[in-house]
């Protein structure tokens, strides 16, 4: 029963830091994007897109390169 509610704990963990990460991400590349769009006159879709694909690719190198074991390697 333990383990369970370690497991569980460690899941919510990660979700919460996910969507702590995606709300931030989404709000950089809203902002960014427009931003872009501005400087290029082109519609803010895509270089929305863009940013916001960027910022996630970054975010999942900084936690895997300075939290790895938030990312579980191993099956139970």
């Amino acid at each position: 029963m333990r383990v369970l509610l370690i497991y569980c704990l460690a899941a919510l963990r990660v979700c919460v830091t996910g969507m702590v990460v995606m709300v931030c991400v989404t709000l950089i590349a809203k902002s960014a994007g427009a931003l872009i769009a501005s400087c290029f006159s082109i519609g803010e879709v895509a270089p929305t897109a863009v940013v916001f694909f960027l910022g996630l690719a970054a975010a999942g190198w900084v936690v895997d390169r300075f939290w790895p074991e938030a990312i579980p390697t191993e099956r139970f």
